[in-house]
């Protein structure tokens, strides 16, 4: 049986991942940019499809009014707010247990890696895209993997012990064992959320989730600032 988020987010990664991959390209300057025309167009496309993925019926009803009134779309606008209310009460309803689910993964880092935590949460802060805080993440992050892996992926952590101890912290030769120490933690989170060993299997963990997550968001203001 698979949980409410992996029922959520399904039919959104089967009908609208290939707008969300083209919203993002898009809008990190791809033939376009953050607040550009282009942008604009293809998260308002995203948009369009999520709401009518998660709101059918609603988005349906929006859609007959624009096509009765061509010229008059201000008549549609109470249908508009329909189907915005719906697309909100659907992410408010899956985002507070999500967040719930996060918390309890994020427990086990709180406790025996808190410093290692509170490292990378200070690099989260700083401004998105700078060079300084990519180098704060790249310093802070392997040995917060280490940590967590400890806990959580002990075999893998152990042949990670074994090469540092080979090669030295830092060493590239130890690459593919963070690389699958990355993935490990990431599939025990996505798990821990409740999405089965199918869905990452086809989609990707929790970066694919976050990701169209956060642009699906990013859609649905774009829409609610165009009404």
């Amino acid at each position: 049986m698979s949980s409410s988020a992996e029922r959520f987010f399904r039919p959104i990664f089967e009908g609208c991942q290939e707008l969300n991959a083209l919203s993002r390209a898009t809008c990190a300057g791809n033939g376009g940019a953050e607040g550009s025309a282009r942008c604009r167009q293809a998260r308002l496309d995203l948009g369009d499809c999520v709401m009518s993925t998660i709101c059918p019926k609603q988005y349906d009803r929006l859609v007959q009014c624009l096509q009765r009134n061509p010229t008059q779309q201000h008549k549609c606008e109470p249908d508009m707010k329909g189907v915005m209310e719906c697309a909100e009460a659907q992410f408010g309803k899956i985002l507070g247990p999500l967040e719930e689910k996060m918390l309890k993964v994020q427990e086990v880092a709180m406790g025996p890696c808190l410093s290692q935590y509170q490292h990378i949460d200070s690099c989260a802060s700083m401004p998105e895209g700078s060079t300084k805080k990519q180098a704060c993440l790249e310093v802070a992050k392997e040995p917060f993997v280490s940590c967590f892996a400890k806990y959580l992926s002990p075999t893998v952590h152990r042949e990670y012990e074994l090469c540092i101890s080979r090669h030295g912290l830092g060493s590239p030769s130890c690459l593919p064992i963070i690389q699958r120490m990355n993935e490990d933690l990431e599939n025990h989170a996505t798990k821990a959320l409740g999405f089965s060993e199918s869905f990452i299997a086809k989609y990707g963990g929790l970066q694919k989730v976050g990701e169209i997550y956060g642009e699906v968001g990013k859609s649905l203001t774009e829409i609610a600032g165009s009404q």
